[in-house]
């Protein structure tokens, strides 16, 4: 779900923090965040790790059109719109400067939720989502 609803391709880093956020904690567990092999693994297939870009892809266009044509397949798209307004509110990523010049490598995930977050709130926003913004 991850993968066919992202605005651009995920780094493999950012798909590994976005699978690891639990709806309604303060702060990541790293022991939930699952290895790139464990990923690609459960995918069977479906997904491709690009190794110059550093990116996961859905193995084929077909199958991403596929995706967006049957929306039912997949969840509703609200549990990223969740998880990506959870992560920024992590305490960890409330304790960074906000003058940073760069994402710390602790913290993959915040440009992209910080830049893409409205996208999945625009499809359905959940009560838990509404008390995020």
């Amino acid at each position: 779900m991850w993968i066919s609803n992202a605005e651009r391709p995920l780094h493999a880093d950012e798909l590994r923090h976005a699978l690891g956020v639990k709806i309604g904690s303060t702060d990541l567990d790293p022991e939930k965040v699952p290895a790139i092999q464990i990923l690609l693994g459960c995918a069977l297939g479906l997904l491709t790790f690009e190794k110059a870009s550093s990116t996961i892809q859905l193995f084929s266009y077909t199958l991403q059109e596929y995706l967006l044509n049957n929306p039912t397949l997949l969840q509703s798209p609200h549990p990223t719109a969740e998880a990506s307004l959870t992560y920024p509110n992590f305490q960890n990523i409330r304790n960074l400067w906000p003058t940073l010049d760069s994402t710390p490598s602790t913290a993959p995930l915040l440009d992209y939720t910080s830049c893409y977050w409205g996208s999945p709130a625009r499809k359905e926003m959940t009560k838990n989502a509404n008390l995020l913004t």
